[in-house]
């Protein structure tokens, strides 16, 4: 799916989200914030999987969010998070670590569905925007490689999370799938489209 589709649904569900904000029987605000499992995924040129030993890296992220309760079964949810992403490259052919660091402040926004009190599954769409981007070899030698992918990408968000009761603490577990190409002509070209993965465990805490 190209980029400008994806625009124009963030577009499209973020205009809906501000109509049920008026309508919510609940609306809360909150900061949230915790732990990123990052990766890379490419694919070579011929559509076979590049032999590309990219590793979950560990980061994190935090921000706020907003969330509106629309019934007692449905809610939807937005978020403005700082977001550090990347991956370890491990590879054989490197004797030395790649470490890939990206900033990104992400834009989810998420539909919840509650089949039974305080529990929710998740699904939604997420526009993030690149704030910085470095390739560092080994400890000491770092190169700025911003231009070298994508200003933005866009995802598909699941997951689930439990509000605990009598508090304002929210837990939540969401992976986040890359749907668009963030490699431009200046990246390698045996790697010739570049998605994002990420997987967030979240600990947030609501304004009553």
């Amino acid at each position: 799916m190209s980029t400008g589709i994806f625009t124009w649904i963030f577009i499209f569900l973020w205009g809906l989200f501000s109509v049920y904000c008026l309508q919510a029987q609940e609306v809360h605000y909150g900061v949230k914030g915790g732990l990123n499992m990052s990766t890379l995924v490419g694919d070579a040129q011929d559509d076979k999987p590049v032999v590309y030993s990219a590793e979950y890296k560990p980061t994190y992220h935090l921000g706020g969010f907003v969330n509106a309760k629309l019934s007692e079964r449905f809610g939807i949810h937005t978020e403005i998070l700082y977001s550090k992403q990347g991956a370890y490259d491990r590879s054989d052919k490197n004797p030395n670590q790649i470490n890939y660091k990206f900033s990104y402040a992400n834009f989810p926004i998420i539909a919840k569905y509650y089949p039974i009190e305080n529990f929710h599954f998740d699904a939604g769409i997420q526009l993030s925007i690149l704030l910085e981007a470095n390739r560092q070899i080994g400890d000491s030698v770092i190169y700025i490689i911003t231009q070298q992918l994508s200003s933005t990408d866009f995802g598909l968000c699941f997951g689930f999370g439990y509000e605990l009761p009598n508090t304002s603490i929210s837990i939540n577990l969401r992976y986040m799938q890359g749907m668009n190409n963030i490699a431009s002509n200046q990246w390698n070209p045996k790697e010739e489209k570049l998605a994002n993965r990420l997987i967030q465990l979240s600990l947030g805490w609501a304004f009553h």
